[in-house]
């Protein structure tokens, strides 16, 4: 049992690779297979394109394989089976409807699709009638594009009232209802009568008039779309400049930062240099009371060597010893002296070296308020710039703002085309039901006509039939007179 379905499945996916009918193997092996397990094996084996045996057998016209695929199946198996659908969204109906002429078959389209709505309910045909596609397409709107007026008067005599206003109505994506593609089929049939045709007519030119309209809207709401992303690309070049900017003020921030950062690196070092200056101005005043010091001595020194000078010249006759005393306490005094000039020399070169550092600072500090100044211009410039980018900012809400509100009444007016799309749709269908009323008018006029046609027919029979009667009336009372004579002659000589 499993070899034989595994066989029935080769050969599925062999018919559906080779598009040819199939041959006596297959057939026998459908007919072998119990419904069951026909009806699984059927409504799971597919190719890659997700096309089913039952497709196949549809779109190349093999209606011995179709029957044989089929037999035995309830009304509700044969639904699920002609429910399948391929990637693009295609049912066996559309296949059937699409079906191809080139190989060598007798079956036509109309064969094919009454096999197919046959011993299934009105609910189940009306069900596959208006499956749609991928693209909205219906069976009636493949049966309108390929001029198939039998097989579109076939599926439109199988509908009711309210079946046929809702298929009617059923449009594709690109807009177009089961009842803009069959206006050409109907105004071609011959069941059709001319007034029938001109309302046809009239309704087309109604469609193709609301189709400009549309066509206009559409073309409207693409140059505001146009617009839309017009404007926002400008938003988003100014978004962009707005970052650039926000980026070279980030940049220039840092930059601050870093000086702010070398400044107080500078202010330390004059902190620091302040307070060498300090310390060396403090040892140069001790250095000069220290010299001070040595000055009183000094001047204590000349003064006893005054006082000595003046006993030299009053004691002339001073000995030797005072003599060597004398030199000795000269020397000491020269020493103190050339002590006294390094010292002095030492001072005023600390004092230079305290001007120098004075004017380092000095130099310092005018660097410093002459950096403080660029900083206070570059913190000036970005609040400037900070300004400048909040008015772009308030400006680009301003615009966002009127983007937003540009949009809502884009979104706005295609709700009122679309609104207006529906009450389009509402007016057809109440026209088609008005041209329904108006065929059904039409068809029991025709009907009355006939019938009178028929009844003025037998009123000429009658009259002709009552003619002939009176004319046989009048020959047999010709004929009565006649006899009447001639038997009246007769007893008149029977007498004599």
């Amino acid at each position: 049992m499993a070899s034989q379905h595994n066989e029935l499945v080769e050969m599925i996916l062999e018919y559906i690779d080779r598009l040819k009918p199939s041959n006596p193997r297959l057939k026998q092996s459908l007919q072998s297979t119990s419904p069951s397990d026909r009806y699984f094996v059927l409504k799971n084996v597919r190719d890659q394109k997700k096309r089913y045996g039952v497709m196949v057998a549809t779109w190349i016209r093999d209606l011995e394989g179709l029957k044989c695929m089929l037999a035995g199946f309830t009304s509700s198996q044969k639904e699920d089976i002609l429910k399948l659908r391929e990637v693009r969204g295609l049912t066996p109906l559309h296949f059937a409807v699409f079906s191809r002429t080139s190989y060598d078959t007798s079956y036509t389209v109309m064969e094919i699709v009454d096999y197919l709505l046959l011993n299934l309910s009105n609910e189940q045909k009306f069900a596959l009638i208006k499956l749609q596609d991928s693209y909205g397409d219906t069976a009636l709107h493949f049966a309108g594009n390929q001029n198939l007026p039998a097989v579109t008067h076939m599926m439109i005599s199988l509908l009711k009232g309210n079946e046929y206003d809702e298929l009617m109505g059923i449009r594709n994506k690109g807009g177009l209802s089961v009842a803009d593609r069959l206006l050409p089929t109907l105004l071609h049939a011959a069941q059709v009568t001319a007034e029938h045709k001109v309302r046809l007519i009239k309704l087309q030119q109604e469609s193709e008039q609301h189709q400009i309209s549309l066509h206009q809207k559409e073309c409207y709401i693409a140059e505001q779309e146009h617009a839309v992303i017009e404007q926002r690309r400008i938003i988003e070049v100014q978004r962009c400049e707005l970052q650039e900017q926000k980026e070279e003020l980030s940049r220039l921030k840092s930059q601050i930062l870093n000086q702010k950062e070398e400044l107080a690196a500078q202010k330390k070092d004059i902190a620091e240099m302040r307070e060498q200056l300090t310390m060396q101005e403090g040892v140069a005043k001790i250095q000069q009371k220290h010299f001070g010091m040595y000055g009183q001595e000094l001047d204590e020194k000349e003064r006893q060597i005054k006082e000595l000078n003046l006993e030299m010249k009053e004691q002339s006759g001073v000995s030797a010893k005072n003599k060597l005393k004398i030199s000795e306490h000269t020397d000491k005094l020269m020493e103190h002296e050339v002590k006294l000039t390094n010292q002095q020399k030492e001072i005023l070169a600390q004092k230079n070296g305290t001007s120098q550092l004075r004017k380092k600072t000095m130099e310092c500090q005018a660097e410093l308020s002459s950096q403080q100044r660029e900083m206070l211009q570059q913190t000036n410039g970005l609040v400037e710039q900070q300004r400048l980018l909040i008015e772009y900012s308030t400006d680009l809400s301003k615009q966002r703002e009127k983007l937003n509100m540009h949009t809502e009444r884009l979104t706005k007016q295609q709700e009122e085309i679309i609104k207006q799309n529906g009450e389009f749709a509402k007016q057809r269908e109440e026209l088609l039901k008005q041209e329904r009323k108006q065929l059904l008018l039409y068809n029991k006029c025709d009907e009355l006509e006939r019938g009178k046609r028929l009844q003025e027919e037998e009123l000429r029979r009658l009259k002709n039939s009552n003619h002939e009667l009176n004319r046989l009336i009048r020959q047999m009372e010709i004929f009565n007179r006649r006899s009447f004579a001639t038997n009246g002659t007769g007893d008149q000589v029977h007498d004599d």
